[in-house]
């Protein structure tokens, strides 16, 4: 049998796991995020929709509850009708943006003072596949995505991670995170007893809200937002650095958020109360 050698794509690993070679006395291998990429197109990853690779390591996205999913949808609505609102006010010859909903172009057209950082459009997308290093692929619960212009001419992000590739960090404008008491890495009996690849087993929930942001961190992305489901804040996460992110700024509910990548394009932050609101501390 011919030993692959591990380069670039992470194929090699992905094949030898296919062939059962993983002993479950050996520590657990990593995955390659293109070897990662490639067994989500074939389906050979579980949880296929919600699925994320981290270190190496895949894990599902959490499934969000009713109320999480219907926030989400609210943050998303405030953040297409940011971009409607800055389009009206856009002056003359400044980037058309687009709005794009998971399955296809929403229609609706907007603009912003943008600069000249990308080459529009830029998109609201749902769990988006976005690479953020070699070993590492997470999707984002809500992302605008825009195309850097010196990527030259091509299709939309939005395009590339339909079609299974996903979209490189450099490409974010901002991603959003839902920051629940709940997140964290568990493992299930089955997928620590497996032979199976990291791939097939796919039993691992979401990743922390620190790694996650770690991981934002390190590739780059250059605003990340924490809405806090029970508190009812938003934790603005900026300028990256040595893995890190520099700038933290706490919005409390019903402030607007600024997104900094877009000129005049701000978001109006949960509706909730403040935790202090309609208690002994409140009066």
């Amino acid at each position: 049998m011919t030993r692959g050698r591990d380069e670039g794509d992470g194929g090699a690993r992905l094949g030898r796991a296919g062939r059962g070679l993983w002993s479950r006395s050996l520590p657990q291998p990593r995955l390659a995020a293109a070897g990662f990429l490639a067994s989500l197109r074939e389906g050979g990853v579980a949880d296929a929709a919600r699925a994320e690779l981290l270190d190496g390591r895949v894990a599902a996205k959490t499934v969000r509850r009713a109320a999480e999913a219907s926030l989400l949808a609210s943050v998303r609505g405030s953040l297409e009708g940011a971009l409607r609102a800055a389009a009206r006010g856009a002056a003359p010859g400044e980037v058309a943006l687009v709005s794009a909903a998971p399955g296809g172009v929403a229609g609706t057209a907007a603009g912003a003072a943008i600069g000249t950082a990308y080459a529009a459009p830029v998109e609201v997308m749902t769990l988006a596949l976005v690479r953020l290093g070699p070993e590492s692929v997470l999707r984002p619960d809500l992302a605008l995505l825009a195309r850097p212009r010196r990527w030259g001419p091509g299709p939309p992000p939005s395009d590339l991670i339909r079609a299974g590739g996903g979209v490189e960090a450099e490409a974010v404008v901002l991603a959003v995170e839902l920051a629940t008491a709940d997140a964290g890495v568990r493992q299930s009996a089955e997928s620590r007893s497996s032979g199976r690849s990291p791939a097939q087993r796919g039993t691992q929930t979401a990743w922390s809200t620190e790694a996650r942001l770690a991981a934002y961190a390190a590739a780059g992305v250059r605003e990340v937002w924490s809405v806090d489901v029970r508190r009812g804040w938003t934790e603005a996460h900026r300028s990256p650095w040595g893995g890190a992110y520099r700038s933290r700024t706490l919005w409390y509910p019903g402030e607007a958020v600024p997104v900094t990548g877009l000129t005049d394009v701000a978001v109006e932050t949960l509706g909730a109360e403040p935790p202090w609101e309609g208690s002994a501390l409140g009066g």
